[in-house]
């Protein structure tokens, strides 16, 4: 029998955007620039082409972000650099930035690092920060954490918020210095309580799971949802788990929803995945396969492969959508391709009975083989049933094709990952 498996798993990863203020202070000349008017722009165009630093500087601001004119990553160049040969070093790293990216320049990763020195070397946070970010990964410069943590440290020294929680990103994974979950901690906390949602969103994985700090499922539920009520899509996508499971104390399933969408609606596959378990199981919301399947695809599309379980079963049974073996084995494929045990034993099922594709017990062999690789523990007793029904030519046969095969597999991934292994990480970002 078709086996109907579902998972409302944690977020397998994430991309996010930091907070509004991290990584872009509202210095004197960000404010200066994001306060100008288009009658200004003459006047202080004025006094950069008399070679005023100050007024270079927020030029290229201006040009760079589009305040009071049009948005010209060249122009910004052109006076940031002005700026940046005078020792300006709020230019300086802007230019750099500009480097990074090949906004208005060609991109240059060795040119961005020259400029972020230039900037560092006259203590701009900012360009300590960048710079270090750079060592860190390696772009432009050789690898070197050291050097990183050098930079951060000096960064940080200033109250950078970005710099300390890079900081604290080092010291979680103990780059360049021994793996201490405690100053990570001690690093996390007044950005946590100044507002800064992914360092709200650190803090909770650490009271979570009891990290440089005593476990604590309040105090985890607290930031997360500190942190989701600011817009951070990881941590939203947690909460909706958390409230699903009542992990951290306290289940909800209007919470679970409600989080859970909000996630979804930035676009977070394996919310949309989560949010169309829900409408399928009715929990939380009012059960509605169609919108189940709507939320399948948005998340397959993304290559979530959990929905891309989920889907392939709705339109193997004919749930929110029209019945459709094609479609169903499509998805099921895609899902065994990327290790999914779930789905290379349906995949067994349907070529071992022949409903939803031909008879073929060679292939369904070989799906009861994957599946088994993928660590699905019920596919071995399958296959022995499937052998009781095969010639010895057959098995041999199969036998054969799957060892050629074996080889060039992908790795294997469990099924059903426990969601505590699967805690969004945070990434450094220039």
């Amino acid at each position: 029998m078709l086996t109907r498996k579902f998972c409302l798993a944690a977020l397998l990863s994430c991309t996010f955007a930091w907070g509004a203020d991290l990584n872009l202070p509202n210095d004197e000349f960000q404010t200066e620039a994001r306060a100008l008017t288009r009658q200004q722009i003459p006047q202080l165009a004025a006094l950069a082409s008399a070679g005023d630093a100050r007024a270079q500087c927020v030029l290229g601001i201006a040009y760079a972000n589009g305040f009071a004119l049009p948005p010209d990553p060249a122009e910004a160049a052109q006076w940031l650099r002005h700026a940046a040969d005078q020792h300006l070093g709020r230019a300086a790293n802007d230019l750099g930035y500009l480097y990074q990216h090949g906004e208005g320049v060609p991109q240059s990763d060795t040119e961005a690092v020259k400029w972020y020195q230039r900037a560092a070397e006259v203590n701009n946070p900012k360009g300590e920060t960048n710079l270090g970010f750079m060592y860190s990964k390696g772009l432009g410069v050789k690898q070197d954490f050291a050097q990183a943590l050098k930079w951060y440290r000096r960064a940080a020294a200033q109250g950078f918020p970005a710099a300390q929680f890079n900081l604290a990103s080092f010291y979680r994974d103990g780059k360049g210095v021994r793996q201490d979950y405690v100053e990570e901690a001690n690093l996390l906390r007044p950005l946590a309580e100044d507002g800064y949602e992914v360092a709200q969103r650190e803090l909770a994985i650490l009271y979570q799971n009891g990290l440089g700090v005593s476990r604590n499922k309040k105090e985890a539920l607290r930031w997360y949802r500190s942190a989701a009520e600011q817009g951070d899509a990881a941590a939203q996508e947690t909460l909706g788990y958390q409230y699903f499971t009542g992990g951290l104390g306290q289940k909800d399933l209007d919470e679970a929803a409600q989080w859970t969408r909000a996630a979804a609606q930035q676009g977070v596959a394996q919310a949309e995945s989560n949010l169309g378990y829900l409408y399928e199981l009715g929990a939380g919301v009012p059960r509605d396969p169609q919108q189940a399947a709507n939320w399948y695809k948005s998340a397959a599309a993304q290559g979530n492969v959990i929905a891309e379980v989920s889907l392939a079963q709705l339109y193997y049974f004919g749930e929110g959508v029209p019945r459709d073996y094609e479609q169903a084995l499509k998805w099921y494929r895609q899902a065994a391709e990327q290790g999914n045990g779930s789905a290379a034993k349906n995949l067994g099922y349907i070529y071992a009975n022949g409903r939803g594709a031909r008879l073929d017990y060679e292939e369904a062999y070989n799906w009861f083989r994957r599946a088994m690789v993928a660590g699905d523990k019920a596919s071995k007793h399958e296959l022995a049933k499937l052998r009781h029904i095969m010639t010895s030519r057959q098995v041999q046969e199969a036998e054969f094709r799957w060892s050629a095969q074996h080889s060039s597999l992908p790795p294997s991934a469990p099924a059903n990952p426990p969601h505590e292994a699967l805690q969004p990480e945070a990434s450094e970002r220039p």
